[in-house]
């Protein structure tokens, strides 16, 4: 999303409840969610700590607010679509977009919104359930400040009339200088293009914006909070500072013909893992993996995209080389290079001394 299609703009006096002016950042935008617009702050206040890193002291990297910002799943995921807050599953980037529905699941819930399920036969940090209390102590008492109304309008005259220049503009005497006041700001075919939102926001104790308050959000959560948030898990030899891949990487590597010097080969990556892979398990959770090599192909590409959609575990870590895994409920899972770029196989339920019986269970 582009700085300019984030225009927050404060009235004069701000007082103890007021109306947050915001333009749309869909071309075609439809009504927003209390979600969708924490994800619009998100935007903004990552966009300003790239801006200005030293002076406001960022809680995360350039690098880490970059990753934050990209779009990499067209075609894969819904990207730009504001979808439920799903509490297992690799997040679909953009990732700002999860992070901004998750906090507003948290702040109403007043319960961390990830599913934390230990993984038999993983040892974690035993310090992340007591992590995961505090974060979510800080982030109630913080975001229990705002309080969100959001409402469209086509044009700022309506939204004045309608919401009242008393409670909008307090200093302003006609709708017609209120206008102008928020012309400074934003164009005319601008507002003709996407219209205008209208996040009434009630500040109960502190008078402060809510930039400000996200970003002390942002800073009690740090790094490793926001990883918690995307379902990130810290193990020995996890690496504390990196996001998971975008879910079209994931697919992308694992859809990649495995021997293109063959003649006719259709067979992919991920079906020739799985074809490999398959027999370690006696319960038959992996399904009948037969038939020609499209076939085989469809049945691990299905597969697969269930694991990505109902993992509950995923880690960086490095064993020896770092990889990116995922795992779903019972502990089966998959893994992939740091950046999702190579799919690397399969794996089967963590057990003691698997590497003598050849990880078969």
């Amino acid at each position: 999303m582009a700085t300019e299609n984030l225009a927050p703009i404060y009235p004069p006096n701000f007082e103890a409840e007021t109306l947050l002016i915001m333009s749309p950042a869909d071309e075609h935008p439809s009504s927003p969610s209390p979600a969708g617009s924490f994800s619009e702050f998100m935007t903004g206040l990552l966009q300003s700590l790239l801006s200005n890193e030293n002076q406001l002291g960022c809680p995360f990297t350039r690098e880490f607010c970059v990753a934050l910002l990209r779009t990499d799943d067209v075609g894969y995921g819904n990207e730009g679509n504001e979808e439920p807050f799903s509490e297992k599953g690799v997040p679909k980037y953009p990732l700002y977009k999860y992070i901004g529905r998750g906090l507003s699941e948290w702040i109403s819930t007043g319960k961390f919104s990830r599913t934390m399920e230990p993984m038999e036969g993983i040892s974690e940090d035993e310090g992340t359930s007591a992590k995961i209390e505090g974060w979510t102590k800080k982030v109630v008492e913080i975001g229990v400040h705002l309080k969100e109304d959001v409402k469209r309008y086509s044009t700022f005259e309506e939204m004045l009339e309608i919401e009242g220049l008393s409670s909008v503009l307090p200093e302003v005497t006609t709708i017609k200088e209120g206008v102008q006041v928020y012309r400074k700001f934003y164009s005319e075919a601008r507002e003709k293009e996407a219209g205008v939102v209208g996040i009434h926001v009630q500040h109960r104790v502190n008078p402060r914006q809510p930039f400000e308050l996200l970003y002390d959000i942002l800073k009690e959560l740090h790094v490793e909070g926001i990883r918690a948030l995307l379902g990130m898990r810290s193990t020995m030899g996890s690496i504390t500072d990196t996001l998971p891949p975008p879910t079209s990487m994931l697919l992308s590597a694992f859809s990649i013909v495995n021997n293109e010097t063959v003649p006719g080969s259709k067979l992919t990556v991920g079906a020739r893992a799985l074809s490999k892979h398959v027999h370690r398990c006696s319960n038959g959770w992996w399904g009948m993996f037969t038939g020609s090599e499209p076939a085989k192909n469809e049945l691990s590409f299905l597969k697969l995209q269930n694991m990505i959609e109902d993992a509950i575990w995923m880690n960086v870590h490095v064993v020896p080389v770092p990889v990116f895994e995922i795992r779903v409920r019972g502990g089966y899972g998959a893994r992939w290079s740091l950046d999702g770029s190579q799919f690397r196989g399969f794996l089967e339920p963590p057990m003691e001394e698997g590497y003598l019986h050849k990880w078969r269970h």
